[in-house]
C-alpha cells in the first residue's frame, strides 16, 4: 500500500460540503429561470422544495461526516449511490464518495477493534 493518507470522512465530507454549494447556487438559478420564464408557483415551489431537500441531506452528511459517526457514512452511501446515475460527472463523485466511506468504514472498524484490546 502506498503511503498515501486517508482521506475517509474527511474527504466524503469535503465532497458533501462542496455539493451543497452547487446546489445551492443552482437553486438560485433554477428559481430565477423560473420566474423569468413566467412559469407558475407551483413548478418553482416544487423545484425550490427538491433542491432544497437535496441540500438538507448533503449538509446531514457533511456534519455527520465531519463527526465520524456511523449514521453519517450510511447517509452519504445512500447519496453516493444515487449520484452514480447522474452521468459522467456524478458518477464519478459518487465513486469518490464510496471510496472514501470504504476507507470510513475501515476506519470505524479499527477504531472498535482498537477500543475492544485495551
Amino acid at each position: 500500500m502506498s503511503g498515501a493518507p486517508r482521506l475517509g470522512a474527511k474527504g466524503a465530507a469535503n465532497i458533501h460540503r462542496n455539493i451543497k454549494w452547487l446546489y445551492s447556487v443552482l437553486l438560485v438559478v433554477v428559481i430565477y429561470v423560473k420566474h423569468s420564464n413566467g412559469d407558475d408557483i407551483n413548478s418553482i415551489l416544487f423545484g425550490f422544495i427538491f433542491f432544497s431537500t437535496i441540500i438538507v441531506l448533503h449538509h446531514v452528511a457533511h456534519i455527520t461526516a465531519l463527526k465520524g459517526q456511523e449514521n453519517g457514512r450510511v447517509l452519504s452511501v445512500i447519496l453516493a449511490s444515487m449520484l452514480l446515475f447522474a452521468f459522467p460527472i456524478g458518477t464519478f463523485i459518487g465513486l469518490t464518495l464510496l471510496a472514501y466511506n470504504k476507507e470510513w468504514k475501515e476506519d470505524l472498524n479499527a477504531s472498535r477493534g482498537s477500543g475492544l484490546e485495551s
